[in-house]
Order: C-alpha cells, then sequence, then structure tokens
C-alpha cells in the first residue's frame, strides 16, 4: 500500500517547512560572509579557501538534487538495500569491491553509464572508453539491451580499477542509471563500510557525508543489530544531522514472527534514543534480499514470500521517498548550515592571526626607526669623525720624525762636503754647488719624505667613508625594505618576491653612492693631499735653504783673502748650520700647521660626505615616519574591523546555531514517531 499524507496536512506541513527555512536567513548570512573577503589582505591561500567554501554553498544551493548518504558496515545489506531501491543488480559485491576506498554516486540518466574521477583529474566514462568500436558501430543498428550494457559496464569497472594500487587513486565513482526512484532529483552516495581496517576509506566516508550529503540513511542488519562500531561512528561523524537520519533495518526475512520483529525494532529505537541523545529516532525496516531475488529470479527463492516482502519493502520505500519530498528544503537548508557555521568557526581565528602580523609589522618599523634622527646623525658622525682624528693626528707625531731626520741628514752632508774642502778654491766650489743643486736636491728629498705621510691622512679619510658607507648600506636597507613593505600589501610570504624587493633596495643604494660620490667630485672639496701638498711643503723649504747658502756665499768670497783656511771652514760651516737649522724649524712648524690644516680639511670632507648620505637616509625616514603614522592609523582601522567583524561572526553563529537548535526539535513530516514496516 502507497502511504500518502492528507493533502491539506501536507500543504500545511510545507508552509510550516518554509517558514523554518526561510527563518534561516542563508542569504543574510552568506552575503556577510562574502564581504568579509573585501574587509582584510587575505593571504591567497586563506582568501582561495574563503572563496572556495563559499562557491561549495552557493553551488549546492543551485543544485536541487537531493543528496542521500547511505551507511553501513560490510555485510550489513548496505548494497543489497541500494540495488533494491533503484530495482537492479547493478552494485554487485564483486563488481565495484575495487572502488570502495572512494564515494560512489548515484544519479537518475536516461541511459546507463559510468564515470571514474581519478585524484589526479583524469576521467574515464563507460561511453567514451569503455564501448569498443564495434560496439559503437553495432548501436546504430540495434540498441543493446540493459542487461546487456550493465554486463559491459561492469567489465569496464573491473578493467580500470582492477589493481588495488590503480583503485585506490579514484576521487569518486558517478554511476547514472535510468531508475524510476532517481527521476525526481534523488542522488544516492553510496560510501565505504564505516568498520573498514583501511583508515583511508573510513576518511572518505566521511568526507562523502560532511561535504556532499543532506541526509543519511543508516542501515542496520537484524542479524546485527546495533554494533558498538557503528554507534561510535555515528556518534562522532553524524552528531550533528543525527536526528535526520533514517534508520533502515535490513534482513527483516530473517525474523520470523511478527512479535520478534516488533521487540527487535523497539530495541533498536530504544538504543538509538539513549546513545545518541534523541527524543525522536525514526525507523524503517524491511528485506531488500527479497527484491533482489525477485529482478534475478533467483530459482531458490522461495517467489510468494519474496513478493510478500517486496510488498512491504515498496511500502518502506515509499514512506521514505514521502518523508525525503517533505523536508527536502530543511534538509538541504540544514546542510548548509552548518557549512555556513564551520567557515564562522574557522574565520576569528584567521582575523586574529591577521591582527597580529599588523601589530608585528608595525613593531618591527618602529625598532627600526630612530626615535631621535638629529641624535642618530650626530652620534654616527661624532663615532667616525673620532676615530679619523685618532688615526690621522698620529700622522703629525711621523711628520715630525721625518724633518728631524731630514735635519740630522743635511747637516751631516753639508758637514762632509765643507770638511773635504782644502783650498779656497775648492770652498768657493762647495758652496756654489750646495747653491746651485744641493738645495734643490733636499727641498725634493723633503718633499718625497713628507708627501707619503700627507697620502696617510687622506686614506684616514677614506677609510672612514668606507666604513661608514657599509653602515649606511646596512641601515638604508633595512629602512627600505621596510618602506617598500607595507600593510596594504599582500602578506604572503613569498620568496621571490622578497629576493626581488631586496635586489631593487641594493641597486636604489647603490645608486644613492654613486650620486654622493659624483657630487663630491663636481663640487671639488678642498684637500691638500697629493701633489698640493708637496707643493705647500716646497714652497717653505726652498726659500730657506736658498737664503742660507746664499747669506754663506758672501760670507765665504769676504773671508778668502783674510782668516786661514779651518778657521773660513769653520765659520763657514756654522752659517750654514744655524740656517740650516733655521730653515728646518720653519720646515717642521709649516708642515705641521699644514697637516693640522689637511686633517681639518679631510674631517670636514668625512663629514661632508656623511651629510649627503645623511640626507638621503633622514628623507627615508621622514618617508617612513609618515608612512607608519597612515599604517599606524591603518592598523587602528582593521585593528577595529577585525574586532566587529569577530563580534558579528559570533552573532552570526549565535544564529545558525540557535535555528539549528531550534529546527532540531523539528521532526520529520512522517505523522508516527516510531516504526514503518
Amino acid at each position: 500500500m502507497h502511504i500518502k499524507a492528507d493533502q491539506y496536512e501536507s500543504d500545511s506541513l510545507q508552509l510550516g517547512i518554509s517558514a523554518v527555512v526561510e527563518a534561516a536567513a542563508l542569504d543574510v548570512h552568506l552575503e556577510f560572509a562574502a564581504n568579509l573577503l573585501e574587509h582584510h589582505s587575505w593571504e591567497k591561500s586563506v582568501r582561495n579557501q574563503i572563496e572556495q567554501a563559499l562557491d561549495k554553498i552557493n553551488n549546492r544551493r543551485q543544485d536541487s538534487c537531493l543528496y542521500l548518504g547511505v551507511i553501513g558496515e560490510f555485510s550489513s545489506g548496505k548494497t543489497t538495500a541500494i540495488n533494491a531501491f533503484i530495482r537492479d543488480d547493478l552494485l554487485r559485491t564483486n563488481v565495484l569491491q575495487a572502488t570502495t576506498s572512494a564515494a560512489t554516486i548515484i544519479r537518475y540518466s536516461d541511459e546507463l553509464d559510468v564515470e571514474l574521477k581519478f585524484c589526479n583529474g583524469d576521467i574515464k566514462t563507460y561511453q567514451q572508453d569503455g564501448v569498443t568500436l564495434w560496439h559503437r558501430f553495432s548501436k546504430l543498428f540495434k540498441k543493446p539491451t540493459h542487461e546487456i550494457q550493465k554486463g559491459r559496464l561492469r567489465s569496464f569497472v573491473h578493467a580500470v580499477t582492477a589493481e588495488e594500487e590503480i583503485a585506490k587513486t579514484i576521487e569518486v565513482v558517478t554511476i547514472e542509471h535510468p531508475s524510476e526512484a532517481l527521476r525526481n532529483g534523488l542522488v544516492i552516495v553510496d560510501t565505504p563500510g564505516t568498520n573498514a581496517d583501511n583508515q583511508r576509506h573510513a576518511d572518505v566516508a566521511i568526507w562523502a557525508l560532511q561535504e556532499r550529503c543532506d541526509a543519511a540513511i543508516v542501515v542496520i542488519p537484524a542479524d546485527v543489530p546495533l554494533s558498538a562500531t557503528l554507534l561510535r561512528f555515528v556518534k562522532e561523524h553524524l552528531s550533528e544531522v543525527a536526528h535526520r537520519c533514517i534508520f533502515f533495518v535490513t534482513k527483516m526475512d530473517l525474523v520470523r514472527r511478527q512479535s520478534e520483529r516488533a521487540r527487535l525494532l523497539a530495541n533498536i529505537q530504544n538504543r538509538l534514543k539513549q546513545e545518541l541523545e534523541l527524543t525522536s529516532v525514526h525507523i524503517l525496516a524491511a528485506s531488500p534480499r527479497s527484491v533482489i531475488d525477485i529482478i534475478t529470479e533467483d530459482e531458490e527463492a522461495d517467489i510468494d514470500v519474496a513478493r510478500l516482502h517486496m510488498h512491504e519493502f515498496e511500502q518502506v520505500q515509499n514512506e521514505l521517498i514521502r518523508i525525503l519530498e517533505l523536508n527536502r528544503d530543511l534538509m538541504q537548508v540544514e546542510r548548509l548550515s552548518i557549512l555556513l557555521s564551520r567557515l564562522f568557526v574557522w574565520l576569528p581565528d584567521e582575523l586574529k592571526r591577521y591582527e597580529q602580523v599588523y601589530r608585528d609589522k608595525h613593531d618591527a618599523v618602529l625598532r627600526s626607526v630612530p626615535p631621535d634622527l638629529g641624535k642618530f646623525v650626530r652620534e654616527r658622525k661624532a663615532y667616525h669623525q673620532a676615530e679619523f682624528s685618532q688615526s690621522s693626528t698620529a700622522q703629525i707625531d711621523v711628520l715630525r720624525g721625518v724633518v728631524d731626520g731630514l735635519r740630522k741628514k743635511t747637516e751631516n752632508s753639508v758637514k762632509q762636503l765643507i770638511g773635504n774642502c782644502d783650498s779656497n778654491g775648492a770652498l768657493g766650489k762647495a758652496a756654489k754647488h750646495i747653491n746651485k743643486e744641493y738645495a734643490n736636491k733636499i727641498t725634493d728629498e723633503v718633499n718625497s719624505s713628507l708627501r707619503p705621510i700627507f697620502s696617510d691622512i687622506n686614506k684616514c679619510t677614506n677609510q672612514q667613508i668606507n666604513k661608514f658607507e657599509e653602515e649606511f648600506k646596512k641601515a638604508y636597507q633595512s629602512l627600505a625594505i621596510l618602506k617598500d613593505d607595507g600593510v596594504a600589501a599582500d602578506l604572503n610570504n613569498d620568496i621571490q618576491r622578497d629576493l626581488k624587493m631586496e635586489n631593487a633596495v641594493e641597486a636604489r643604494t647603490a645608486d644613492i653612492m654613486k650620486l654622493v660620490s659624483e657630487a663630491e667630485d663636481n663640487e671639488a672639496y678642498a684637500s691638500i693631499g697629493g701633489a698640493g701638498a708637496g707643493a705647500v711643503i716646497g714652497t717653505f723649504i726652498a726659500p730657506g735653504i736658498g737664503t742660507v747658502i746664499g747669506g754663506a756665499i758672501g760670507l765665504i768670497a769676504g773671508l778668502f783673502f783674510g782668516p786661514p783656511l779651518d778657521e773660513i771652514k769653520k765659520e763657514c760651516l756654522e752659517k750654514l748650520l744655524k740656517g740650516i737649522n733655521e730653515a728646518f724649524d720653519q720646515v717642521d712648524s709649516s708642515t705641521r700647521d699644514s697637516c693640522r690644516g689637511l686633517i681639518d680639511n679631510e674631517k670636514k670632507r668625512l663629514g661632508h660626505v656623511m651629510d649627503k648620505y645623511f640626507d638621503h637616509y633622514g628623507r627615508l625616514v621622514r618617508d617612513i615616519i609618515e608612512k607608519d603614522s597612515a599604517e599606524a592609523a591603518e592598523l587602528e582601522r582593521r585593528t577595529q574591523l577585525a574586532v566587529d567583524d569577530a563580534k558579528l561572526i559570533a552573532e552570526h553563529q549565535v544564529q545558525l546555531d540557535s535555528w539549528r537548535e531550534r529546527i532540531s526539535g523539528v521532526q520529520f513530516s512522517a505523522p508516527i514517531d516510531g516504526v514503518r514496516q
């Protein structure tokens, strides 16, 4: 007997369910979730997860089919029940056994076909890949029978899933079948046995139930009523929708007496209520095996008994279809609300993580920027100029030693030259030699001895400039990277992007150093190093030596007809040595003054170069401070937005939980709380 609800009762029930569905306010929740995508700079991977979750929900809303998961342990009669439901023995246990690692979806189609979707994205179908050229050609003349098609389809499935290594790469098996039970959009999702030893099989069953199914039938065999492993699976993975499960007791033909049947079903119902904490449990009971016996015309089966059980199964099937049709919208919306709730549970943690990312970024900027730019510049200049002064002033002592050495060398040379004279004529020649050649020779020697000292002072400057430039490169590049990596940028830590940024900052630093160097050359900043220092030294030495020697020559000429030669030589030598000492005293004083002047100028040059660099550095620091102020404001805005969004998410979550709690008490549209058999 086909069971129908009263039309008025059915219409009233549908109006009630429509109100419940409308109260879910899915459009409001989905719009809010979609707007969250625009509120924050999500990492690419996170954004993809949110978009995929929303796409899954929207696609599911647009799919009018009702997905019914079938759950049961091995040998529970699950496959037999599905075969009886579609009135076909297609799903034999020895046909699709290699595909038990994948969910099997059975949907309506005018023509029988099977599609195997592999984990790598490849798809094979019976119609495209399993039908031989001869079979395709023969179809033009005579359409093969359903049994022939079914046999070929089974062979195709065997061919592509014979090896376990291949079978485990299958993601989903989709069977298209011309069953009247599926014509109105019902889709059956067969799952691997819940008591599978292979964890992967259990994972597939859980995935199918959570991601694909709107409702579920839990198959319970009458000979093993409600095993502990089945109860544990339902508790762990179906607790959210346990009130929407239909419990289908199979193999009822094994229970002969009506009283035993009633007692068995009552016990199962009471245990389910107690174990799952449900106020109401809907149980259907039948013998699917009898339907298959009639379909296959099993000679060993008692056909009369089978027909009786088949009639009972038809009643149960009609009851099941009626329940599913009346509660379709409720079950679908409840499933969508669960998917939305999962998204809302996950998002607050992501928002907190992003808030911390923003704060860490802000703190990094504050740590890297000197709090007092003027003080920072003064400290670095003072440090490098002090190091320069220490190394360069040491050259003054070196300079004094060089001058004293040249003084003694010159005195000894003059003493030897005068002492070797044995006549007035020789003395006159010696005086002329000193006047014409020796004075210039001494001057050149003084210049050549002092020039390296002045050059070393110049090197001290360059060494400090080089040391400072290394410091500048590190400080500038650190700031430049911070400046380029703002909160508005994608926060995804992409290595290639970071390397590209660092290379760009290094190139920018090199450009700045080149600009500073060119500016220094163009301005021709004052320096007395190198040849310039030698020229200055010469102007002090040459006149002094020449004057002394000239005076000595005049003295010698006046003594040629006077005292003896030794006295003339003695007096001449005294005059020459006195003049030489006076000249070298002047050289010593002048070169030290020149050295100090050079040190002062080089110190200024060092400061001038550092100022050029600090000018660029300061502009960057000011940009960062200005930008950081903007970032701080943006951070505050985003932080507050994250807080506000978290509160709103919590409110939406509460609304969904409240709605689901209310509808969990809305029973299936069946008029009874009990058993249909």
